[in-house]
């Protein structure tokens, strides 16, 4: 499991094409980091871009309704919602620093950003050039040393970097990958291990750490699989 810090960089993002073995890591996550907090410490936001064909397309929003934290559930249309309110959490916290000990956690959890068609960059333009794109990416840049960490699933590195400015990629520095091209492996962990997982596998690579630990993703709680 990811370990979650007060400093920069400390988010993390999950890549790769079985959107299932996404979908279990999240689920997972989330179980994991309410375990770890206090009721009143910790505070999911999530956003759900399941597709409409998805058979699992209600996991999410159940664990989300079952979280002993508060936990904000929402869809495509939720998003920029929830991106203006925490970009302007993150300046409030940024301005108030002396009472950050008193805040909660804040985990942003975003399931499929491959279908957050808003960040879509213009013809000559990065994603940052856009309203809600700065916004994100100042969540990205400020908000892990204020306690607001971002957790995100894309399904391919050339998505990621169609919604992403390469700065704000740079800003996860915890990262999963699953069986991917030897090209998209190097360019997202420095190595082309992702390129032999094979099925069923996954590898977390922490850039802070300098390692690489391969594991087999937990598959989604058998009453929600079919």
């Amino acid at each position: 499991m990811a370990q979650f810090r007060r400093q920069s960089g400390s988010n993390l993002a999950i890549v790769g094409q079985d959107d299932e073995a996404a979908k279990g890591m999240i689920a997972t996550s989330l179980l994991t980091l309410a375990a770890q907090h206090r009721k009143e410490s910790a505070v999911f936001y999530l956003i759900d871009f399941s597709s409409a064909d998805d058979p699992h397309s209600d996991v999410l929003k159940v664990l989300a309704e079952s979280l002993a934290q508060q936990a904000h559930y929402g869809k495509r249309r939720h998003f920029a919602g929830i991106v203006n309110f925490l970009a302007e959490e993150v300046k409030q916290r940024l301005e108030h620093e002396d009472d950050l000990q008193q805040k909660p956690t804040i985990y942003f959890v975003i399931y499929g950003l491959h279908r957050a068609r808003d960040l879509e960059p213009g013809d000559s333009y990065s994603s940052a050039d856009n309203e809600l794109g700065k916004q994100f990416a100042e969540i990205l840049k400020e908000s892990p040393e204020v306690g607001i960490h971002s957790i995100i699933w894309c399904d391919t590195n050339g998505n990621l970097n169609r919604r992403l400015s390469r700065q704000s990629v740079r800003e996860f520095e915890l990262r999963v990958v699953l069986q991917m091209s030897s090209e998209d492996s190097i360019a997202l962990i420095d190595s082309p291990a992702a390129s032999k997982l094979g099925q069923h596998r996954a590898l977390l690579h922490s850039a802070e750490e300098g390692m690489q630990e391969k594991f087999r993703p937990f598959a989604l709680p058998g009453e929600w699989n079919g």
